[in-house]
């Protein structure tokens, strides 16, 4: 949060709206906020870090000279948000890094869009959706209400950021839309909270929170010895003493294991297909670990959102996301710091560049001959029901192959079988049949900063 000799200050003026999206916000996703700045201070603001009082803060450039406004017009920033009323408290500073002071503004009239309705986004000159072409729209997203949004600015919400749905624009003989799905049909992939995710992803297989109980179990370990030695007196000291040496053993464990100033990221995607469509929806995430704070890393193109272990984490600091070539921030990429020993992240694309041997136009009956022949393909099956069937035609239930392929000695097998339950219990959206599949996914040389870096094994769900 913010040093306390930041004082909000009236030399900085700041007005912040939803006029983009007429006030709507998507709770686990970012919304954008137009900030209106006015300065009256006698020094030029060349940066801005945007908090909410939530997990994540951003850091941007803002070149505003002094007695200098953009009221008029104003900048759009994206803001994650975590649901009620939005509360920005903006710092300003000068090219050197030094505050010039701090404003808090609220954006008023702030509608978080409802869990059941699809949001479109359409061209300004676009004409409205039909009734068929909306019951189309809600049908594929399984929502029952559609809100369109028709930016009077000409603004596009950044769709893999999580506000939109579809994009509409005319037809090339005008007649009618053509609508693009932008995020994954995927229910529950857009959720800020996912638990379970925590869980697949961390390096030791567990939840956050692991650490913390371990921690507590020590102490109240310690406190049974205390509470020994005052009972057992001198005739038993030497058990005291045994049980003393055990403790510290313990604690030492705990420390040289899980508290070594390393940094961890592992990085994996998860796409989805459909027969017949030329295209594919990626959901990237990453998991970064370390008990340093400040630690980061970099990343291309689309926005990462953060994913929390609970609903009260998503309003405790988590990370700080910097822009390109900014102070802080020189790389031509954005770089994201963590708040937290783990921090998990994930984000959304629309991909046209997909694989033809992944690639299924038709019914799915067995896993093509041809990812038998790839040397980068660990495991595929086709899946129907509870049950999943690979190329030589051997049949089980998921559960099988997932306990099958976690027990191996391979760490690629092991981790198509880890995400294989994961992906049964949390992101499959029917009963099939899916065609399922695991490639290496070989990962460069690690980011600035990094000690480990892990890429792992891609997965690809396919479905009719």
């Amino acid at each position: 949060m913010f040093a306390a000799d930041i004082a909000v200050t009236a030399s900085l003026d700041v007005t912040a709206s939803l006029d983009v999206t007429d006030g709507w916000a998507r709770v686990g996703a970012y919304v954008p906020v137009t900030l209106a700045v006015t300065n009256n201070t006698d020094r030029a603001v060349a940066e801005i870090l945007v908090s909410t009082g939530g997990a994540l803060d951003m850091q941007f450039p803002w070149a505003l000279g002094p007695g200098e406004s953009d009221a008029r017009l104003g900048q759009r920033i994206p803001v994650f948000y975590t649901g009620g009323d939005i509360l920005l408290d903006v710092v300003f500073f000068d090219a050197e890094g030094a505050a010039l002071g701090r404003t808090r503004s609220r954006v008023p009239d702030v509608r978080p869009v409802p869990e059941d309705t699809v949001v479109l986004w359409l061209r300004d000159d676009a004409p409205k959706p039909d009734a068929g072409e909306r019951e189309a729209l809600l049908e594929r997203f399984g929502g029952r209400r559609l809100h369109v949004l028709q930016s009077r600015l000409g603004g596009q919400p950044t769709g893999e950021c999580g506000m939109v749905d579809a994009v509409g624009v005319p037809s090339d003989s005008g007649d009618g839309l053509v609508l693009t799905p932008i995020l994954p049909l995927v229910p529950g992939a857009r959720a800020m909270v996912q638990p379970e995710a925590y869980t697949l992803l961390a390096s030791d297989g567990q939840g956050p929170d692991n650490k913390l109980r371990l921690w507590l179990g020590l102490a109240v370990f310690t406190a049974a010895v205390l509470a020994v030695s005052v009972v057992a007196g001198r005739r038993r000291l030497w058990l005291v003493l045994g049980l003393l040496v055990l403790a510290a053993g313990a604690t030492a464990s705990v420390w040289l294991t899980g508290g070594r100033e390393e940094t961890r990221l592992r990085e994996w995607s998860l796409r989805f297909g459909r027969s017949g469509e030329k295209v594919t929806y990626e959901e990237r995430w990453w998991m970064l670990e370390s008990r340093g704070s400040g630690r980061g890393f970099h990343w291309e193109g689309f926005l990462p959102m953060p994913v929390f272990a609970s609903p009260e984490a998503a309003f405790r600091p988590f990370g700080v996301i910097y822009c390109a070539h900014m102070r802080g921030n020189r790389d031509p990429n954005p770089l994201f710091t963590a708040r937290r020993p783990r921090c998990l992240l994930h984000a959304f694309r629309r991909d046209s560049g997909v694989r033809d041997e992944f690639a299924i136009d038709g019914s799915i009956e067995k896993p093509p001959p041809a990812l038998g022949h790839r040397e980068d393909v660990i495991a595929a099956l086709v899946v129907r029901k509870n049950r999943g069937t690979d190329a030589t035609g051997r049949s089980q239930p998921l559960d099988a192959w997932a306990v099958e392929w976690k027990a191996s000695d391979a760490p690629a097998l092991a981790w198509a079988g880890r995400s294989l339950a994961w992906w049964d219990a949390h992101r499959r959206t029917g009963e099939g049949p899916f065609l399922v599949a695991w490639f290496r996914d070989p990962a460069p040389d690690p980011p600035a900063g990094v000690d480990v870096y892990e890429r792992l094994p891609a997965m690809i769900v396919w479905s009719e």
